[in-house]
């Protein structure tokens, strides 16, 4: 690994630090010798390191490694169980809430139907639960990790425009810490759902490491990882592709607009397409009724099947218009409609076949979510782990 060895100090030592921080995590348990010879520095400049990083309580040191002729080698280990994590994942039906470690261990949890109240108040309602979880665990919320489904700005935690939730301008982190006690001195980091899906699956997925990735939401919303790094656009938009419009006088939107993309191809157009079959309206619950759909296929119902073949066809129509536009080497799909993977790829890969310039339709892998937890749910830890290996300059 390549140090860096010139330019001032404390740039040069934050460098350092992000190289040393990532093999720990990458490696872990490694000794400070075996970071001295992966990270090509010198022992005093690692044993510095460590040291300040062991006073963050970052890491932590463990079990004594075998020796290979002196003193046996103590290991140095992400400090992962003792970081509590407090996550809320706000949903268009419910909102999931967890405390857990920064390896994604979740230690209890909660669920609540999404109130369209007031948002400041059923913010603050989830905070007093999240305190509760928080108290079960015995863990001390050192961060918490919030997703969105819509258009946030990152960098301040104010939700821009949720059409799914009906918030406007809505100052997420500062109602947040405004709730949490004065003491706690808990960083807050909001971002969309889609991103914090998009990093779930680069921090804690089973999916080979690749600098280029799109991640597709419940609401077709796009995570974007572009060279590297999370795309947010200079408006904080990018990856709005649920709302790219597939035909002008389609389907209304709760955006606003008439005929956008998650009006056709998510899992609960999906439902209601199956309901307007059966001359049914749909007003249930999304996720009962998307089972009971599944259900319904598997036992042979043509109805059923044909509106999963639908929706892959208009998942593949979108995703192909998103490959053409962005290059990605893996476009991951993630929410319910993943339960009917055996049905919509085929589809989606015909529609690939039919619409992509010759090679690229080649090289670009189409997968489900490889996470058993909720992705956006993982996806608030990882913003929390992100924002911990951002402060060294290392990206995702």
């Amino acid at each position: 690994m390549n140090q860096l060895t010139g330019g001032k100090p404390q740039i040069v030592r934050h460098f350092n630090k992000a190289a040393i921080l990532n093999l720990i995590r990458s490696r872990q348990p490694i000794s400070r010798i075996e970071l001295s010879r992966l990270a090509d520095l010198n022992k005093s400049t690692v044993s510095s390191i460590v040291a300040d990083l062991l006073d963050e309580k970052i890491v932590y040191e463990s079990d004594v490694g075998s020796s290979t002729g002196g003193r046996r080698p103590v290991l140095l280990n992400l400090n992962d169980s003792d970081y509590g994590v407090g996550v809320i994942e706000f949903g268009s039906e419910y909102t999931y809430l967890a405390i857990s470690d920064l390896d994604a261990g979740i230690q209890e949890r909660d669920r609540l139907t999404m109130e369209l109240v007031e948002p400041a108040s059923f913010i603050n309602h989830c905070v007093a639960k999240l305190k509760r979880l928080r108290d079960l665990s015995g863990l001390q919320i050192r961060s918490i990790g919030i997703s969105v489904p819509g258009i946030v700005h990152a960098e301040t935690g104010r939700v821009i425009f949720s059409p799914v939730l009906q918030w406007r301008d809505v100052e997420v982190r500062d109602i947040i810490c405004k709730a949490m006690e004065p003491d706690d001195q808990v960083h807050v980091v909001v971002e969309n759902d889609a991103n914090a899906c998009v990093l779930a699956e680069r921090w804690f997925g089973n999916l080979p490491d690749t600098a280029e990735m799109v991640f597709l939401s419940e609401n077709m919303g796009a995570g974007i990882i572009a060279n590297g790094r999370l795309l947010h656009g200079a408006g904080e938009t990018a990856g709005q592709f649920g709302h790219i419009t597939i035909t002008t006088d389609g389907e209304p939107c709760r955006c606003g607009d008439r005929g956008c993309w998650t009006q056709y191809a998510s899992s609960e157009a999906t439902v209601k397409r199956y309901f307007s079959k059966h001359a049914r309206e749909f007003d249930g619950n999304i996720e009962e009724e998307f089972q009971r759909v599944l259900k319904a296929a598997a036992v042979g119902d043509i109805t059923a099947i044909d509106c999963f073949y639908e929706t892959g066809n208009y998942l593949g129509l979108g995703i192909s218009n998103i490959v053409k536009t962005i290059d990605p080497e893996i476009v991951v799909v993630g929410g319910l409609i993943t339960g009917a993977w055996d049905y919509i790829y085929p589809r989606i890969r015909r529609q690939l076949q039919q619409h992509i310039f010759y090679g690229i339709k080649n090289h670009v892998q189409i997968v489900p979510c490889s996470l058993l937890e909720r992705p956006a749910l993982v996806g608030a830890i990882a913003l929390v782990v992100r924002h911990i290996f951002k402060r060294y300059q290392i990206y995702a």
